[in-house]
């Protein structure tokens, strides 16, 4: 931000649906940060016999979407948390007019962390989100090793996502 405030965002879901996992997800890492940077109280330390074996978090500072070069349906061929390397294919986009395809390929190494779930893309959409991971093999080994990396979105527990507050909820 320009003012210098640091800024957090979280962004997840498809538009105009609320899903329960992937927003307590996206809480519990938001409340982590906010902890690591003192702006809430620390917890108590965990007992690592509870946690054994559970990977560090896979740290990304820099991102880019790869977009879609013309109208069409799309049909994503990478599931999130897999590795690509640059060039590789990533899905299409086939125009429903006439018998021709417009592969997705990688722009760079990296991580999927975000893709649409959208079948009819415009020209310029963003398709997949790819995040530039140090080792991005080991990075996906740590997302497929980590029970809460990506969280199921079967998960129907309930309708109201954010029930309570979780900043004076204990």
């Amino acid at each position: 931000h320009r003012s210098g405030t640091p800024t957090i965002l979280f962004e997840s879901g498809e538009a105009a649906r609320l899903e329960a996992a992937t927003i307590r997800f996206g809480l519990r890492g938001i409340t982590a940060v906010m902890r690591r940077l003192r702006m809430l109280p620390a917890r108590k330390a965990r007992d690592p016999a509870r946690e054994p074996g559970k990977p560090p978090p896979v740290v990304c500072r820099k991102s880019s979407w790869e977009r879609a070069s013309a109208f069409g349906l799309f049909t994503p061929l990478v599931p999130l948390g897999r590795a690509v390397g640059e060039g590789d294919l990533l899905g299409f986009v086939a125009d429903p007019l006439c018998d021709e395809e417009f592969p997705i390929l990688s722009s760079r190494e990296g991580i999927v962390i975000g893709r649409t779930n959208e079948g009819l893309v415009d020209e310029g959409d963003a398709l997949f989100h790819v995040a530039v991971a140090s080792d991005a093999a080991e990075a996906e080994e740590q997302i497929a090793e980590s029970g809460e990396a990506l969280p199921s979105l079967g998960d129907t527990e309930d309708d109201h996502p954010v029930h309570h507050d979780p900043f004076t909820d204990v």
